[in-house]
């Protein structure tokens, strides 16, 4: 199972990056940073260029789903590679989907 953490690479469809602002696990640390939950509040770092027409619409937020079953932290499920992020502009219209480029495979728990 491949496990999204803190230092996982996630973009929004049009190209903008996002970070975890502040991690809800503070309890299993993967080999590199600590891993996600769903309730993980993700900001915008690099910004997204997404338009509506002739209006700046660029992606503010990430909802996310389908956390793993049988892995959670603090009774969260945790992320994984399969787990659904959509991205949200600021009023709430969702935009398309999360990209996930890099995941962790290992993780121990405290």
């Amino acid at each position: 199972m491949e496990l999204l953490t803190t230092l996982t690479q996630v973009q929004c469809p049009h190209g903008g990056t996002f970070q975890v602002a502040m991690p809800q696990n503070q309890q299993s640390e993967a080999v590199e940073g600590r891993v996600l939950v769903e309730t993980d509040v993700h900001t915008m770092m690099t910004p997204c260029g997404f338009m509506r027409g002739q209006q700046p619409s660029p992606c503010a937020r990430i909802g996310w789903q389908a956390g793993a079953v049988q892995v959670t932290v603090g009774g969260t499920a945790a992320l994984t590679r399969s787990s659904v992020g959509t991205c949200y502009s600021a009023d709430g219209a969702p935009q398309g989907l999360a990209l996930i480029s890099s995941t962790q495979s290992q993780v121990s728990g405290t």
